[in-house]
């Protein structure tokens, strides 16, 4: 028989101990499932702001629908991409001239008829509001005697961006202040003594009691 030394006889040993919880360790970590956690945001809803009629509208329409009323000689300010009084004006002077309901909205049947008459650059509206004609009796329809109006006021630095007259009533689109602390806002004007008074649209803007053309523009917009 061989005998062998003690010392090779304890590795064997050690070392066959090792290789069982190996083993033993091994099993036992594949039998450990694994789980994932999955977080989920809860969904966030925004109301969407109260709009203005016609807010919808994507900048690049509203440019074409000013350059389509500027065309057909309702509109005469800067083709800006906004909405405002002025737009509102040259919508309703449009429509008048056109024979449609003059709301001041750009609805389809609006949009249909303005598109058809820019394109074939049919001049509906005879003078856009701003000019410079004077009326018998009245006050002269102007920007000279408009705009001391406008500026009696109080509302600061007043621009006078748009006009328009019928007999003894006016209206006029301004703008007050400047940057982006600035707003486009709309007068009702009264003849008084041939001048012009800011009057308070409240107790003057009844429906029939105005000039269809002043009444749209002046009593309408914002």
């Amino acid at each position: 028989m061989v005998r062998r030394p003690l010392v090779v006889v304890v590795v064997f040993a050690l070392a066959a101990l090792v290789l069982a919880a190996c083993g033993s360790s091994g099993s036992s970590t594949a039998n450990v499932k694994s789980t994932t956690t999955t977080t989920t945001s809860p969904t966030q809803t925004t109301k969407a702001a109260d709009r203005q009629p016609n807010s919808q509208l994507s900048v690049p329409e509203i440019t074409t629908m000013q350059a389509d009323l500027k065309t057909v000689g309702c509109y005469s300010a800067a083709v800006g991409g906004v909405i405002g009084p002025i737009t509102r004006a040259a919508i309703a002077a449009f429509q008048t001239g056109a024979g449609i309901t003059a709301d001041g909205q750009y609805g389809p049947v609006t949009k249909a008829k303005l598109t058809a008459d820019a394109r074939a650059k049919t001049i509906v509206c005879t003078s856009t509001s701003g000019t410079t004609t004077t009326v018998a009796a009245t006050a002269p329809c102007t920007n000279a005697a408009i705009q001391p109006a406008v500026d009696s006021t109080g509302n600061g630095k007043v621009s006078l961006i748009d006009f328009g007259c019928d007999g003894a009533w006016a209206w006029a689109g301004i703008g007050v202040g400047s940057g982006s602390g600035g707003y486009e806002a709309t007068n009702l004007l009264k003849a008084n003594g041939g001048t012009w008074a800011v009057v308070d649209r409240a107790k003057y803007c009844v429906q029939g009691q105005l000039p269809a053309d002043v009444y749209t523009p002046g009593c309408t917009t914002n």
